[in-house]
């Protein structure tokens, strides 16, 4: 499966609109597209589970390999609310994904 990056990247756009953390949510976006790709080459065999379970499962891997209060990353900013706003936008990227790419059902 290839996840369409321009689309996930408008679609994110369209929902997060915020020009203030635009950069930081354009890179927080390519880390989690990065991420996701990964977790799909791991994963191999996505049919087999639910959408639930593999909102479960890529979340998990997401957040793993993630730091967001790591101030060397382009998607880091030094605020509590930017890590609640990153947990939104991990959280709705990874449903988006799992909903537009597989065919598992709920």
């Amino acid at each position: 499966m290839k996840i369409d990056k321009k689309d996930v990247y408008t679609a994110v756009e369209g929902k997060f609109p915020d020009p203030t953390y635009a950069a930081e949510i354009n890179s927080l976006t390519s880390h989690c597209l990065k991420l996701s790709d990964e977790w799909l080459s791991i994963e191999g065999n996505i049919t087999s589970k639910s959408r639930r379970e593999l909102r479960k499962d890529l979340k998990q891997h997401i957040m793993a390999n993630t730091n967001l209060r790591d101030s060397n990353k382009a998607y880091f900013i030094p605020s509590f609310i930017w890590v609640f706003l990153a947990g939104q936008i991990i959280s709705w990227i990874v449903r988006y994904i799992i909903e537009k790419y597989t065919n598992s059902p709920e």
